[in-house]
């Protein structure tokens, strides 16, 4: 009995164990921005921004979008987190400065 509890250990110590990294990206899966448009000759404009993403174990922990303006001296980002869920969706709040250079925003995330 003593040997085969003993040849049970060994084979547990040497045995390799390896776990398998899921590589796969996260996914964006919802995105809204309102109003699609703003005129900001007047006063300042806020944009709801609403972002949803999935994640299956990649080891991502936040995902952020960045908004800048046509020459990027202006810019505004929302941030979401994957703490301990593998979905989030996060509203963000974006102002949009008065007089601020006119012409399409672009998106990074």
């Amino acid at each position: 009995m003593k040997n085969i509890i003993i040849t049970i250990l060994l084979v547990l110590l040497f045995v390799p164990i390896s776990a398998q990294d899921d590589i796969t990206p996260p996914e964006l899966t919802y995105f809204s921005i309102t109003p699609s448009a703003v005129d900001v000759t007047d006063s300042s404009a806020v944009v709801n921004v609403t972002l949803g993403a999935i994640d299956d174990l990649s080891g991502l922990s936040y995902g952020s979008a960045s908004f800048h303006s046509p020459s990027y001296s202006h810019s505004s980002s929302a941030y979401f987190s994957f703490d301990s869920d593998l979905t989030d969706t996060v509203t963000y709040q974006m102002v949009i400065d008065q007089y601020v250079e006119p012409g399409p925003w672009g998106l990074s995330f």
